[in-house]
């Protein structure tokens, strides 16, 4: 019997072909690793729909059409995969991840402790900058 939640980890309407491209990536790798178990209150998300219902006022600035899907994480077997301790064996599964969507042309990035967001690589390379929000920083 297959734990995952469907309804928490379908498809979000309003992506487009990239954000399809790495829900299929991540929900493929949650699914060869049995980790679709997700302990309630997760899911995949638009941009547009993380923007205007989830996303909090945090005065980071960033351009949208970078960014091609949100997934909460929180609980579950599912942030021990986005979120891993430092040191801990989930890194490597974080990597792995992480690999898969960089040969599609995106990276994932953690936004909190319970929310990842999957950006396209510029063409310099990923800009990794929500660390960096007291600097002042946009996307």
């Amino acid at each position: 019997m297959k734990e995952m939640m469907v309804n928490e980890l379908a498809m979000p309407e309003g992506l487009d072909d990239l954000g399809r491209r790495a829900h299929a990536i991540i929900l493929a790798f949650l699914e060869k690793r049995d980790l679709t178990w997700t302990g309630g209150g997760c899911g995949f998300h638009s941009p547009g729909e993380w923007m205007r219902d989830y996303r909090r006022d945090d005065g980071v600035a960033f351009d949208g059409s970078t960014l091609k899907l949100v997934f909460i994480h929180d609980g579950g077997k599912l942030s021990s995969v986005f979120n891993p301790p430092p040191h801990h064996e989930a890194e490597a599964q974080f990597e792995s991840v992480s690999a898969e969507l960089e040969a599609a042309g995106m990276y994932p990035e953690l936004y909190d402790s319970v929310t990842t967001c999957v950006w396209v690589i510029p063409p310099r390379g990923p800009k990794i900058l929500f660390r960096q929000k007291q600097s002042g920083a946009t996307r």
